[in-house]
């Protein structure tokens, strides 16, 4: 099997993603990504954390870290909540977040305004990555979400990026054409 290829999980409860980390092992599938959405967030985000850590040290975890789903009270506290997550996941041993706003952004309180807020903290010991999405048009203006990308990128603190594929070739050609420039 490809080594270099992530598999998403997806689940409903711990006992959940203990059958499903027990199929990757066995099949020798050592990269997985934890995504924040649905069911996956708040207590069972972070549980699910706690437990890959002490159960299943043999995965390389990428957590998706959504600031729509872990939004609490206010951005101060949110953004506190936040660089716990970062602290508990090096301490996790997982050293890469993908960090996202959701498609339903908090004013003042998504990737872009927080990666303004992490150019001021230091030692910061966690590589983020982010994620480019040229399908959104529905909700934003393709060149929106590139002045979006740009305005992340230009913080210095992304090490990855995550495209969102999809089935309109033109728009993939022409936003992969973009992003090489």
């Amino acid at each position: 099997m490809n080594n270099n290829i992530r598999f998403e999980l997806s689940f409903k409860d711990i006992s959940q993603l203990e059958n499903k980390l027990n199929f990757c092992k066995f099949n020798n599938i050592k990269n997985i990504n934890i995504p924040c959405k649905g069911l996956i967030k708040k207590e069972l985000f972070n549980s699910t954390i706690n437990y890959i850590s002490k159960n299943y040290p043999e995965f390389n975890v990428i957590y998706h870290y959504s600031l729509y789903h872990q939004y609490s009270k206010n951005i101060k506290k949110s953004y506190e909540d936040f660089l716990d997550f970062i602290k508990n996941s090096h301490n996790n041993r997982n050293y890469e977040i993908l960090l996202l706003s959701g498609s339903k952004k908090k004013k003042n309180f998504d990737s872009v305004d927080v990666l303004g807020y992490l150019k001021k903290e230091k030692n910061l010991n966690v590589k983020l990555g982010i994620a480019y999405n040229p399908y959104l048009k529905k909700y934003y203006k393709i060149s929106s979400e590139r002045e979006r990308f740009e305005r992340k990128i230009s913080t210095g603190l992304i090490n990855s990026i995550w495209f969102q594929y999809g089935t309109d070739i033109k728009v993939l050609q022409n936003e992969l054409t973009y992003l090489k420039k």
